[in-house]
């Protein structure tokens, strides 16, 4: 991985420049991941928020 202070602007600005690579991982075979091909980091998706049920009733309440 390159040093901090080389990398580049592109991923100073959360540009990242992902390609995808096979995962080192041996329990998942075939896997692949996205890494940025200048700094190094891998790519993780914003985790969807929880489905609140309470919420969708009190909101959707007939009566309301």
């Amino acid at each position: 991985m390159i040093e901090k202070s080389a990398t580049g602007w592109r991923c100073r600005l959360g540009r990242h420049a992902y390609a995808s690579r096979r995962d080192d991982n041996s329990e998942t075979p075939g896997r692949t991941i996205r890494v940025c091909i200048v700094c190094g980091k891998y790519f993780e998706p914003e985790s969807e928020p929880e489905f609140d049920v309470e919420a969708y009733q009190r909101n959707t309440s007939f009566f309301g």
